[in-house]
C-alpha cells in the first residue's frame, strides 16, 4: 500500500538537486491549480530557504513531523505557503526522528517503511501530489519515503559521486520493496549541467541508462546549471 499521488525525490549524494525539483516543481504544480504538499524529511531543512519559509511561523524544524510518527497519529500541516502549497517543515527535530525510526528498524525493518505513510495517509485526500524531499543518508528516514511514495525520481548530476549515490538507492529501493513498499521508478533527471556540455550529458545519459537497465528512463529535460539564478532564487 502507498499514497497514488507521493513521489520521492532522493539520492544517495548532496547537492543533486533535491530540494530545488521538490520546491520547483511544487510551486509550479500550486500554481497551475493543483493542491499540493511538500514534506521535508532533511535535517538541514533547506526546503524553507528555497520557499523563503525559514524562521517563521511555518518552520517548525520537523517538530510536527516527528510528534506524529512518535505518536502514531496524522501529521498537522507546518504551514502554507502560496496558495495551494502547504509544507511539512525539516530540520533538527527531523534528525530525531531518524533516532526514532532507526530503533524501530532494527527491531522491525518493515516498521519504518510504514512509519511515514501511516501519518500521511490520513490526510493524502486533500492533495493532488505530495512531493518528498529526502536527505542524502539516513536508512530509516529514506525507507520511510520509499514505503510512503508511489514513484521515485532520482535526480543525478554527470559525476561518477551521484552514480554511486543512486546505487546506493537502488539498494534502499530493493529493501524497501522486500519489506513491503509499493514504490516504482519513475526516472532518473540530469541535474545542474551546463547548457553548452552536450557530449557530457551525452555519455552521463548513456551511463545513467546502462545503470538502469531499461527498468526506467533518463528523463529526456535536463536541469541546466545557472549559479546566479540559484543564488538569485534563495
Amino acid at each position: 500500500m502507498s499514497l497514488d499521488r507521493c513521489v520521492a525525490v532522493m539520492n544517495g549524494k548532496g547537492g543533486v538537486g533535491k530540494t530545488s525539483i521538490v520546491a520547483n516543481v511544487g510551486a509550479l504544480a500550486a500554481a497551475a491549480g493543483y493542491r499540493v504538499l511538500l514534506v521535508d524529511l532533511d535535517p538541514q531543512g533547506n526546503l524553507g530557504e528555497d520557499l523563503g519559509y525559514t524562521g517563521t511561523s511555518s518552520d517548525d524544524e520537523g517538530r510536527q513531523l516527528l510528534t506524529a510518527v512518535a505518536a502514531g497519529q496524522p501529521v498537522s500541516i507546518s504551514g502554507s505557503v502560496r496558495d495551494r502549497l502547504d509544507v511539512v517543515a525539516g530540520g533538527v527535530h527531523t534528525e530525531e526522528l531518524e533516532g526514532v525510526l532507526g530503533l524501530r528498524r532494527q527491531r522491525t525493518p518493515e516498521a519504518s517503511v510504514i512509519a511515514l505513510r501511516d501519518v500521511l495517509e490520513p490526510i493524502s485526500d486533500g492533495y493532488d501530489l505530495i512531493l518528498l524531499d529526502c536527505p542524502p543518508g539516513g536508512a530509516s528516514l529514506q525507507d520511510a519515503a520509499l514505503g510512503a511514495a508511489r514513484w521515485l525520481i532520482i535526480p543525478s548530476k554527470t559525476d561518477s559521486s551521484s552514480r554511486k549515490g543512486m546505487r546506493t538507492v537502488a539498494r534502499r529501493f530493493i529493501d524497501a520493496k522486500n519489506a513491503g513498499a509499493s514504490v516504482d521508478l519513475l526516472g532518473v533527471v540530469l541535474f545542474g549541467s551546463s547548457s553548452s556540455a552536450t557530449t557530457v550529458r551525452e555519455q552521463a545519459r548513456h551511463d545513467l541508462a546502462g545503470d538502469l537497465g531499461g527498468v526506467a528512463p533518463v528523463f529526456a529535460s535536463v536541469i541546466r546549471h545557472s549559479e546566479a539564478s540559484a543564488r538569485a532564487a534563495r
